[in-house]
């Protein structure tokens, strides 16, 4: 008998990025960082300690971009982004596709939950209570055999 679950997809839009995608970016980011000041090391220990922590040292290049591993790197990009040097569009560039990597399966999450609730419930027929018929065939039999019916 099936269930109510639901599988979906949006065609085109991927759920989540992998960490190969912004790996470059992060080290390069982390690295323009410590260079700027006692804020800026402090900040690059930070990711060191996350990195500790094993957020990003059983992070693989196949690892989805998700769930605590998203939540605490945007974390720490929105701590960074006041010592990133203004101008500099290299940082500026890396620090956007670390933070667009980091919120989209946030993002993509909330469009499920939009689509959800919007999605009609269907009815499966073997659900819906039995319907009486209004043709009695006793009846119909009895009616064409006196040719009331022809």
């Amino acid at each position: 008998m099936p269930g109510n679950n639901s599988a979906w997809d949006l065609p085109g839009v991927p759920a989540s990025v992998t960490f190969d995608v912004i790996s470059k970016d992060t080290t390069r980011l982390k690295a323009h960082v410590q260079k700027r000041g006692e804020e800026g090391e402090q900040l690059a220990s930070e990711l060191d300690e996350l990195d500790e922590l094993e957020l990003l040292a059983n992070v693989r290049s196949t690892t989805s971009v998700s769930g605590t591993f998203a939540t605490d790197l945007d974390a720490w990009l929105v701590r960074a982004l006041p010592v990133i040097e203004e101008g500099d569009s290299t940082a500026d560039g890396q620090f956007d596709r670390i933070s667009a990597a980091a919120r989209l399966n946030t993002i993509y999450g909330h469009a499920r939950d939009v689509l959800l609730a919007r999605t009609p419930v269907f009815v499966h027929y073997s659900q819906i209570f039995t319907v009486r018929p209004r043709i009695h065939l006793a009846n119909l039999a009895q009616h064409q055999a006196t040719k009331r019916y022809r």
